[in-house]
């Protein structure tokens, strides 16, 4: 993703760097890593996503049960006979959390590199934004929940991206069964909107200073 990322970065700023005597540490540093900003962010997220969830890596490596990561102490939970269910939910609880606020803040990075792109193209966007936001934010679960939506009508909900991360974050504090339909439409909105972003904005970056 990196590399392909750094690709596509115009071949003209390199040469310009070039015949202004940057070395090739100075192009890096100065021109491909600042560019190359959004990429870096979420890869991290989604490294930290992955990382976070492994659990046979440090199923091999770690022995002693004390340095036991939060998901293998949740698989230590279940025994052959019994579940201690409190503690159980408690540690699911502290596990998902931290993915939920990670997946937030890549949705709020992707809808930013899109709206940001969109907006230097089509000046017209930046008047219609506020209303869009408030309408996306009554078709969104937070003051009610998903249930009171009627089931022939709930996959409309679905497509909202956000709705899988309010549902998570609501059970998570109310200690109900997780909506694991809509976290899956939720992460499937983000990696077609997190590819649909960073392609866009790319592809308008190169007339920014045309458009500006």
């Amino acid at each position: 993703m990196m590399r392909q990322y750094m690709v596509g970065i115009p071949d003209e700023l390199l040469e310009a760097a070039r015949i202004d005597g940057a070395s090739d540490w100075k192009i890096y540093r100065h021109i491909i890593l600042p560019l190359s900003a959004p990429a870096l962010g979420a890869v991290g997220i989604l490294s930290f996503t992955w990382r976070w969830n492994d659990y046979l890596w440090p199923l091999i490596v770690i022995g002693d049960q004390k340095n036991f990561t939060l998901q293998l102490s949740l698989a230590n939970l279940v025994g052959t006979n019994t579940v201690e269910w409190g503690t159980l939910l408690a540690y699911a609880t502290l596990a998902m959390l931290p993915v939920l606020i990670l997946m937030t803040i890549l949705l709020a990075f992707e809808f930013g590199l899109l709206l940001s792109a969109l907006t230097v193209k089509y000046r017209d966007i930046r008047h219609t934004l506020p209303f869009v936001l408030q309408l996306w934010m009554f078709l969104t679960p937070v003051v009610y929940p998903l249930s009171v939506v009627p089931q022939k009508w709930r996959w409309l909900m679905y497509i909202n991206p956000l709705t899988g991360i309010v549902e998570g974050i609501r059970s998570v504090f109310t200690a109900q069964h997780f909506n694991w339909t809509a976290l899956v439409f939720t992460t499937v909105a983000m990696v077609v909107m997190l590819i649909w972003s960073v392609h866009t904005f790319r592809r308008i970056e190169k007339s920014f200073a045309d458009l500006i």
